[in-house]
């Protein structure tokens, strides 16, 4: 197990250190100086490296803050094991990551603001622009490919009642400490048809997800509430979800 984590850790460590002429642009060498603070929120950090099916690329997030715009901005790469060769694969002005290869390789979803509201996106990787699957009534949080890619299992509150998001629009947006709010949802898309259907409705933050190998169920770890995640009791328990036909357990 160590074995393996050290060459998984050196690994990333090589494609980090071959992106980072592309990534860095940091053309002429510059004499040593000292750090600044503006240097810290500026420079470019990559995380989440994600290797293809077949190992031939990667895809990874770059986060930088834009100190002119007061915010933080996170586009995805892609590198090619084999070329050596670094291609930025988003470049809307909008927030990128969380990229996940389909099981076929053939392309890779993620999650973006750029339509308004953070969504789960396709991008192709023989060309093409990326388009957005399903439409969520709230921000995507997490998600999931099915083993066999027909479907996505993701994460996302529930459409709040029009009196609530016009209390919440208007300003109001107060909330009560223990009260369940904002609870994370478990959903499934359908790729094909990108239909969305809702597989938990009780009081439960589903935190974390994950596929059984034979795509007939997924197991979640959830808690009773998002608003107690401070609370030494507030401990996740895990369940098993079947989703082939329905959300029955």
């Amino acid at each position: 197990m160590v074995r393996m984590a050290v060459v998984a850790t050196t690994c990333f460590a090589a494609v980090t250190l071959a992106a980072t002429p592309a990534v860095q642009d940091l053309g002429e060498r510059q004499a040593p100086r000292p750090m600044t603070p503006e240097d810290v929120v500026t420079v470019r950090t990559p995380s989440d490296p994600r290797i293809a099916p077949d190992g031939s690329k990667v895809l990874f997030v770059v986060r930088q803050g834009d100190l002119e715009e007061n915010r933080v901005e996170s586009s995805i790469w892609m590198h090619d094991v084999g070329s050596g060769s670094t291609t930025q694969m988003t470049r809307a002005e909008a927030s990128h990551g969380s990229p996940r290869w389909a099981p076929d390789g053939s392309g890779f979803a993620f999650l973006s603001n750029r339509s308004g509201s953070t969504q789960i996106w396709w991008m192709p990787i023989a060309g093409g622009e990326a388009r957005q699957l399903g439409a969520s009534a709230r921000p995507v949080q997490a998600f999931e490919w099915a083993p066999d890619g027909s479907r996505i299992a993701f994460t996302a509150a529930e459409e709040l009642p029009e009196d609530e998001r016009t209390r919440r629009e208007s300003g109001d947006d107060a909330r009560i400490f223990g009260e369940a709010a904002d609870l994370p949802r478990l959903w499934l898309l359908d790729v094909a048809s990108e239909e969305t259907r809702q597989l938990t409705t009780e009081d439960l933050a589903i935190q974390e997800l994950a596929w059984a190998p034979s795509g007939a169920m997924l197991v979640v770890a959830a808690r009773p509430s998002t608003m107690n995640r401070l609370s030494s009791s507030s401990v996740s328990t895990w369940q098993a979800i079947r989703c082939s036909t329905s959300s029955s357990r």
